[in-house]
């Protein structure tokens, strides 16, 4: 198709999407991913750091879902609060990040539901004190709509 010379080219309509609409899904995609990454190791790494607060006996099998499940059920309500923090800063770190790379916040937020959904998944599966749960479920969202917003805040100033 050859343009019309006698039409400015600002008034040319396309028949086809630009490019940049998919370069910006698998930049989402990506995203995404890198942010479930960092998410993950942040929230392992405090995990570990309040293990050394609390460690688990030296015969302990973590393949063991019973004594696992006993071992978690006799710590203390310190330790659950290191796993919210975990939980919390991963989500914060994750969504940030997806977001930046992204430029856009819907990676963020699939970032701080895969997590949150990891999250539940532990509460059902290992004993926990009831605070946890709904402390869970203020968590991931203010730490991803957090990071999001910091991320956008960024993004402005750029």
């Amino acid at each position: 198709m050859t343009a019309d010379p006698t039409v400015p080219p600002e008034e040319t309509t396309a028949t086809t999407p630009p490019a940049s609409g998919r370069w910006a899904f698998l930049r989402g995609a990506l995203a995404a991913l890198a942010g479930l990454f960092i998410g993950g190791g942040v929230i392992m790494g405090v995990e570990m750091l309040g293990h050394l607060l609390h460690p688990p006996p030296k015969d302990l099998d973590v393949q063991d879902r019973v004594a696992l499940a006993k071992w978690v059920a006799t710590l203390p309500a310190t330790a659950h609060f290191v796993v919210l923090t975990a939980w919390g800063l991963g989500t914060f770190a994750g969504a940030w990040l997806a977001a930046r790379v992204a430029r856009s916040n819907i990676p963020a937020m699939v970032v701080g539901v895969f997590l949150m959904a990891g999250g539940v998944q532990m509460l059902v599966t290992l004993p926990h004190p009831l605070w946890m749960s709904p402390g869970a479920l203020i968590v991931f969202p203010a730490a991803t709509f957090a990071g999001a917003r910091l991320a956008a805040v960024r993004r402005s100033e750029n």
